[in-house]
């Protein structure tokens, strides 16, 4: 704005916004609901808007310039950046550069969303497309750290400020007008993920999640140690262990001596199915196999039984306690079918008090459902959710 042009009415700016977030909410729902969490605070202090995770400060005069379509799609590139925790995410480097580093990333992502226009000077290389804000942060030269219009690279429209946690708000550009929380940045990160999910669950079941975001939900919602996490939860529960002299332990009965077994009375028996189809590889059960194992030393259940299957079940073996660390082999053949598991179960007879099931996820499962609890650990992430069950993603190292 020109010092010619008169001031912009803050009270006009105001009800821009609310219009702005009323078309989120029906024309876009899934910004829309998030858009409502965050607390919208007016400063001169800011270019244009910046966020910080439960606050969103903007100019007035200069978002005042803004049209309609443009305001929407400001206030959807600053809900981004909460949703993909870009406002706990940047530790010691440089803000101006981890501002760009981030626009790139949320705008790519929003370019492909229909009737989003962003606003204008908002960066958006797609060279930068599937990177994340860390990855493009490496890749961007120095000379464009510029973050909010003050440098030399060319400015950015919104600025992702350190989120206020613990009861402090260091990075209020409001001097005290904005928001804080006594959450730690752990755990308003989390509860910006609770959110997202249930945001784009909401928004699918309209038909109404945009494409691009469907895909990046699952590297919002799985992180990499989610799938240890809830693996450790379903195979430990309540650990009661304890020894018994019902069973010998057979490691020591060669020596002539009988010693008591360890069993766990909250666990019972479970059964570990591998798909080995092609389509896991030796690295991913190397990966499994170790979590797996560390796990079964803190609470070994009763009986274990490793059932492989692509097909059909060709192959079965039963562990207790003494026979572990577990060694897990795939032969690596054939096609898909997760149904065969469950018949065998059923026919075999056995009451599992949970099933975990490793596969790239490429096959149906719109059958009955089992009565005890299903794990899905997933090893590629374009393969369709499952029916019934929980299921995480596998994310595979380097090494």
């Amino acid at each position: 704005m020109s010092e010619k042009d008169p001031p912009i009415d803050p009270k006009i700016v105001q009800e821009g916004l609310r219009k702005a977030k009323a078309n989120l909410v029906l024309d876009h729902p899934f910004f829309g609901s998030l858009a409502l969490k965050l607390n919208y605070v007016p400063t001169t202090n800011v270019k244009h808007m910046h966020v910080d995770g439960v606050n969103l400060f903007y100019n007035p005069e200069n978002i005042g310039e803004l049209n309609e379509r443009q305001l929407v799609g400001g206030i959807a590139q600053n809900v981004m950046h909460c949703a993909l925790g870009h406002v706990v995410r940047r530790g010691d480097r440089d803000k101006g550069k981890w501002d760009r580093a981030c626009d790139h990333a949320v705008n790519i992502i929003l370019s492909d969303c229909k009737d989003l226009e962003l606003p204008p000077e908002s960066p958006c290389d797609m060279q930068y497309k599937g990177m994340t804000a860390e990855v493009i942060y490496n890749k961007l030269e120095d000379n464009d750290d510029d973050g909010d219009g003050d440098g030399e690279g060319p400015p950015n429209f919104s600025g992702i400020n350190d989120a206020p946690t613990g009861g402090t708000g260091k990075d209020d550009p409001s001097k005290g007008q904005g928001k804080t929380t006594t959450q730690s940045d752990k755990e308003l990160d989390d509860d910006w993920k609770i959110s997202t999910a249930q945001a784009a669950k909401a928004a699918k079941m309209q038909g109404n999640l945009p494409g691009g975001i469907e895909d990046i939900m699952m590297d919002i919602l799985a992180p990499k140690v989610q799938w240890k996490e809830i693996l450790r939860r379903f195979l430990t529960q309540s650990d009661k262990s304890d020894y018994s002299w019902a069973k010998g332990n057979r490691r020591y009965i060669s020596q002539g001596l009988y010693l008591p077994s360890q069993w766990s009375e909250s666990m019972g028996e479970i059964v570990i199915a591998i798909d080995d189809s092609c389509s896991v590889s030796n690295n991913e059960i190397k990966q499994f196999q170790g979590e797996l194992n560390a796990i079964l030393e803190d609470c070994p259940p009763s009986k274990m039984t490793v059932v492989m299957c692509n097909t059909r079940v060709h192959n079965h073996t039963e562990y207790e306690p003494e026979d572990l660390p577990l060694k897990l082999k795939v032969r690596g053949s054939g096609g898909t079918d997760f149904k065969p598991v469950f018949d065998w179960i059923q026919k075999q007879n056995i009451q599992p008090e949970c099933i975990v099931y490793l596969t790239d996820g490429y096959a149906n499962t719109d059958f009955q459902p089992p009565e005890y609890p299903t794990l899905w650990i997933r090893t590629c992430r374009d393969s369709p959710e499952p029916e019934f069950g929980e299921s995480v993603f596998l994310e595979i190292s380097d090494a």
